[in-house]
């Protein structure tokens, strides 16, 4: 059996001109990523699937410019955070605009019956949809893409101080609207 190419490797061949290397990476990492754009815009999928293209043209005309030996993944990220960034500021700019939230993984567990499953998918994303871009980003990074806090400060942009403090004040304020969710059964 061939050993695959790194994606750093597909990087160099990239930026040579070979489609078939952005071929590559596509089928690595398309999904994943869509997957992400998807949780972070609400489930916009024709959206996601733009975002999606924009990254990939930037990864082709910024492939000679990569920085051979950083890796790719947090790099290819930190594109679709920017990208991600200006929907948001757009989206800001023309609130009018609204978007349905489904934010659970899908293989989360979910109770037996389907009024339950309906209950508690509505309480989560409405607890997801309160919190901020920056903070969703951060929980939607570490819980659904399971990468390393390093791995999003550098996504990001910010200090690791600030990922880990965003993550832990996400983390309460889910914690608090569920919490007040099962207690009042009101979504708040």
């Amino acid at each position: 059996m061939t050993e695959q190419p790194t994606d750093e490797e597909l990087m160099r061949r990239i930026a040579r001109g070979d489609g078939d290397a952005v071929a590559t990476l596509y089928h690595r990492h398309g999904k994943a990523l869509l997957l992400w754009f998807r949780k972070m815009l609400s489930q916009d999928h024709e959206r996601a699937q733009d975002l999606l293209q924009d990254v990939f043209v930037r990864i082709v005309d910024q492939a000679k410019r990569y920085q051979s030996g950083r890796p790719f993944r947090p790099w290819m990220y930190t594109i679709a955070w920017n990208l991600l960034k200006n929907e948001f500021r757009y989206r800001m700019a023309r609130p009018h605009a609204v978007h349905d939230a489904d934010l659970l993984p899908s293989d989360v567990e979910l109770p037996d019956t389907l009024a339950d499953q309906a209950t508690l998918r509505k309480a989560l994303t409405h607890a997801l949809e309160h919190l901020s871009p920056e903070h969703r980003a951060v929980v939607a990074l570490r819980w659904y893409q399971d990468l390393p806090l390093q791995d999003i400060a550098e996504i990001l942009g910010v200090p690791l101080g600030t990922v880990k403090s965003r993550c832990h004040a996400a983390l309460k304020q889910l914690q608090a609207s569920l919490a007040s969710f099962a207690s009042t059964g009101d979504l708040q």
